[in-house]
């Protein structure tokens, strides 16, 4: 993880990778949850992490497998990337609200200023980004 402090300690950039093992949420939610913390500007570090979580599960279940998680912090905003080995999103449809599961991308979709998703080599990347008020670049 690079991180760089401003005098007063606020983060103001970071880019952290999840271990490899992305099979166990609580060791990358809580490394993930102490990285928020301190970035400058962010409202909403739950929200961060919800739409990580979610990304996470959607490319365990419905991805082939997640192959990386990358959060980066920039003055102005937060990108979360989830890789995958599928290379499309396939049919979104619509699901029932009261559905117990599903709602995965509605939920990104909710918290996310931003999502979408794009090709990579070996499947895709699904990402979400969150404004802060930082300072823009």
């Amino acid at each position: 993880m690079d991180r760089q402090r401003l005098s007063h300690g606020a983060v103001v950039s970071f880019s952290y990778d999840a271990p490899t093992d992305l099979g166990r949420p609580t060791s990358w939610r809580s490394d993930l949850v102490g990285v928020l913390g301190a970035f400058e500007g962010l409202e909403a570090p739950d929200d961060v992490v919800l739409a990580a979580g979610e990304l996470v599960s959607n490319g365990v279940e419905h991805g082939g497998g997640v192959t990386r998680l990358h959060v980066v912090g920039r003055p102005g905003e937060i990108r979360v990337e989830v890789e995958d080995h599928r290379p499309t999103m396939g049919l979104l449809h619509p699901v029932d609200p009261s559905s117990d599961r599903g709602r995965g991308l509605s939920i990104v979709d909710a918290v996310a200023d931003e999502w979408g998703w794009l090709p990579c080599e070996g499947g895709k990347t699904v990402w979400a980004r969150f404004e802060t008020r930082g300072k823009s670049a």
